[in-house]
């Protein structure tokens, strides 16, 4: 398995920084108009839904499922199940209506309890990913540097 490790901070309404810190660097800023990734080396790379229809619905997943935009959840996926777990914990899990999201994804399964703490992508050829995330900040301010990546 690839472990990387980094700092994801997510404004709602605005955007999501995701930050990988290893194995190899990239800061990757998410608004609902484009994807930008800045490449260890200084390259930067600019992802639209016309650019990159896959690469972008990831991301745009990736920014409603982080920020608990239920409503994208809705026009893109349906719910296969939502389980009450022990302790406040809960796990939801969905299924593309269409593409390219169906394409990319048999299922995903998102759980957490005031956050998401986890998300499992599943994808049509048996792949999985997982991606846990850990020391959650809830409810912090963005600082000058998110305010600026996110245009704000």
């Amino acid at each position: 398995p690839l472990v990387s490790r980094g700092r994801v901070a997510v404004v709602q309404g605005a955007g999501v920084l995701w930050d990988q810190a290893s194995p190899f660097v990239t800061r990757t800023t998410v608004t609902r108009q484009k994807i930008t990734i800045e490449l260890e080396g200084g390259r930067t790379e600019v992802v639209t839904s016309k650019s990159n229809p896959r690469a972008f619905a990831f991301a745009s997943l990736m920014q409603s499922v982080l920020s608990g935009d239920a409503s994208a959840f809705k026009s893109q996926f349906d719910v296969k199940s939502l389980k009450e777990r022990p302790g406040g914990r809960w796990e939801l899990s969905l299924a593309a209506r269409a593409e390219p999201l169906s394409r990319m994804f048999s299922l995903v399964r998102i759980s957490g309890r005031e956050a998401v703490e986890s998300l499992e992508l599943r994808s049509a050829a048996k792949e999985v990913t997982r991606i846990d995330f850990k020391s959650l900040v809830l409810n912090e301010a963005p600082d000058e540097t998110v305010r600026r990546r996110l245009g704000l």
